[in-house]
């Protein structure tokens, strides 16, 4: 396995430290498939991620220690041959635990790759694509069906995205008064 990220500290803060690597692993001729900038796709992948993460791992942990990542680099649970495991769907409205599986990748940075291609190029996902902010497409996503559970999104996704945001435009922030008052 070839994990590219050593990970420490709490949640939010990983969050934060991650965005410039999953931003530096969407190519530019992917980004600009987006109507929403580079910084605010990369976040809305990597709230994705750790949304998937908490969900998949037994300890609800951090999404580096779920078991799709630490035996297939999958943090956004893209199914596909690879890693056979039972997971909850919504079928008909109803949470069923199935048998499935999951895509195994060489490194996340593939993955990260796999999934801003993915909706950057599937027509089901065009309107995502369209939004003009992150919000919006992490919204126009679950429309599309990436998540099969009703309020995914909106009970862990978003609230996520917005964290990681407030704590990136704090230290935007900080940075820009710290350099304009030396």
């Amino acid at each position: 396995m070839n994990n590219d990220v050593l990970l420490k500290g709490n949640e939010i803060e990983i969050a934060s430290d991650l965005v410039p690597y999953i931003y530096g692993a969407i190519s530019d001729s992917i980004a600009k498939k987006y109507k929403i900038s580079k910084t605010e796709l990369a976040t809305a992948l990597l709230a994705i991620s750790f949304s998937e993460g908490s969900r998949n791992s037994k300890k609800g942990a951090i999404v580096f220690q779920s078991p799709l990542v630490l035996k297939g680099n999958n943090p956004f649970g893209i199914k596909g041959k690879g890693i056979k495991t039972k997971t909850f769907e919504y079928i008909n409205g109803q949470k069923v635990l199935i048998n499935s599986s999951f895509r195994r990748f060489e490194s996340i940075s593939e993955s990260i790759w796999f999934i801003s291609t993915f909706i950057g190029s599937s027509e089901r996902y065009k309107n995502a694509r369209k939004a003009i902010t992150g919000e919006a497409f992490l919204i126009e996503l679950q429309k599309a069906g990436y998540a099969t559970s009703p309020d995914w999104f909106n009970k862990f996704t978003i609230p996520m995205f917005r964290k990681i945001i407030k704590v990136n435009d704090h230290r935007i922030t900080s940075i820009y008064w710290y350099r304009r008052n030396q």
